[in-house]
């Protein structure tokens, strides 16, 4: 295994804005944001998937025809890869979660480093089998963002105008390759 190397790295560039609402808390209304912040990644249903993309065919054409096929375990397989082709086991990501209120809490605007006056992180948490809430995927690290209900970002939630956020962290990068019966074999 080579060794891993720490590497400044946005986790997901498409973070989902879940659920957005006022809220009152002591006496006072907030607004606040849920956002599904980092799918787990499965390797055993990566594998899976990849090894029924080998039995229907080679290549981009095994993986449509497996995506078809089997929804399901193509959802559970690929949405976890982000758009860097990255991916958090779910050991890792309940690691994040646990320690993003401790360690960070910092929501800045386009990845500048300043923190944002008005955003606050009020929440971090895994949707686990003690929430295990219908609204985020299953083991989805989600947090929950506090706005002043009249600002503009929250009122871009409510229309509908900002459905995204991402992440940036300090990574140490592994490579992974799956084991796949009989050989994938990727590309045209």
């Amino acid at each position: 295994m080579e060794t891993p190397t720490t590497t400044p790295a946005t986790l997901l560039a498409p973070g989902r804005v879940v659920l957005a609402r006022k809220v009152e808390h002591r006496g006072m209304v907030e607004g606040r944001v849920w956002v599904e912040a980092y799918l787990p990644f499965d390797p055993d249903a990566f594998a899976a998937f990849a090894a029924k993309a080998a039995e229907l065919g080679t290549g981009a054409e095994g993986w449509r025809a497996a995506a078809k096929a089997f929804p399901e375990l193509a959802d559970k397989a690929m949405t976890p890869i982000d758009s860097h082709g990255e991916a958090m086991l779910a050991a890792d990501l309940q690691a994040l979660a646990d320690g993003f209120l401790v360690e960070s809490r910092k929501v800045d605007a386009y990845h500048d480093n300043q923190a944002r006056a008005g955003v606050d992180v009020v929440g971090s948490f895994i949707n686990g089998p003690e929430i295990a809430s219908p609204k985020f995927w299953p083991g989805a690290w989600v947090v929950v963002l506090r706005l002043a209900p009249d600002s503009p970002e929250f009122q871009a939630v409510e229309k509908g105008e900002l459905g995204a956020v991402s992440f940036q962290a300090m990574v140490r990068k592994f490579p992974i390759v799956p084991k796949v019966a009989p050989p994938l074999q990727v590309g045209a």
